[in-house]
């Protein structure tokens, strides 16, 4: 029946699975166990690996930059010792080629110039220093061996003169609606060969036939003046005195103008000042060589070394 040929085939099966058991105990028993050996790595002398070794300078930090070179290696091969490189003599070099257009800053840009004189900057002027005042105009200082007496009205006038001066160059102003000026041919051509000056003190001017000056632009004190300060009237002081050779046409101009104005706003003698206000003042005369006249041309500054202090008194001949 079926059940009796499914329980013959069990039977075969069972049998077949304990006789493979049997075979691989009966193995184990026979069969010694297998260790696993490394492979062995071939083993190389000093002298073989010589021609492929790279002898580093005393930092083997520092990269290295190889020129390639024919090279003799000799070496024993009996021998452990390391083998002597002996390089062939370099070739002479060529005369470095002339490089035009960008390269890189290296350090051969500044091997060629290794004579350049060092430069040395000029030691520092020193301070005045403040002992006091005369008379409530005149501030004595010391620096040095010198006593120095400073007129501190006409000191701050000028100091007052250069700052309007620099303010009214430098503020010129469009005009509303542009101003003509018929010239005749003498100041004509001294414009027309200025302008550049004209421009440096405020006057821009277009040129045009028959004489005709158009002015553009003009410093923003005198943009809304009349009379001598109007743009017009400025521009044919400044043609006259161009014609004339004068090339000051500045003072020319404004000299009047802002003298008034200096003067009016600058501290004056017998006026109080506190010792920071006065140390201010004569150091920034000090430090500015401009300032040794006013602007009407008075001495600003009086200087006397102790030498000439006593010589007048006798102390040495």
């Amino acid at each position: 029946s079926s059940d009796a040929i499914l329980r013959e085939k069990s039977e075969k099966a069972i049998a077949a699975v304990d006789t493979s058991a049997v075979h691989i105990a009966e193995a184990a028993r026979t069969e010694p166990p297998k260790v696993f050996v490394p492979e062995e790595k071939p083993v190389y002398t000093q002298a073989e690996t010589a021609p492929f070794r790279i002898k580093h300078e005393e930092n083997p930090f520092v990269q290295q930059r190889f020129v390639s070179r024919p090279v003799t290696v000799e070496y024993d091969e009996d021998s452990d010792d390391e083998t002597t490189e002996q390089p062939v003599p370099d070739a002479p070099k060529p005369a470095p080629e002339e490089q035009t257009g960008f390269r890189y800053i290296d350090s051969s840009s500044f091997s060629e110039h290794e004579n350049v004189p060092e430069v040395t900057s000029e030691p520092e002027k020193p301070r005045l220093k403040v002992i006091g005042e005369v008379f409530l105009t005149y501030i004595v200082c010391t620096c040095g061996d010198e006593l120095i007496l400073i007129d501190k009205h006409a000191a701050h006038e000028r100091i007052r003169f250069e700052k309007r001066r620099t303010e009214l160059i430098t503020s010129s102003q469009l005009l509303a609606e542009s101003v003509n000026v018929t010239l005749d041919a003498d100041q004509y051509a001294a414009v027309a060969e200025h302008t550049d000056l004209l421009a440096e003190i405020g006057l821009e001017v277009v040129l045009s036939e028959g004489g005709v000056c158009e002015i553009t632009a003009a410093p923003s004190t005198f943009t809304g003046e009349g009379g001598a300060n109007s743009p017009a009237e400025m521009l044919l002081r400044a043609a006259d005195a161009l014609a004339g050779g004068n090339m000051n046409i500045s003072d020319e101009l404004y000299g009047d103008f802002l003298h008034t104005r200096a003067c009016k706003s600058a501290i004056k003698a017998h006026d109080i000042n506190s010792r920071a206000e006065l140390e201010a003042l004569a150091n920034e005369v000090w430090f500015d060589e401009r300032i040794r006249f006013c602007p009407h041309g008075r001495p600003i500054m009086l200087r006397l070394s102790e030498y000439e202090l006593e010589k007048y008194f006798s102390r040495i001949q």
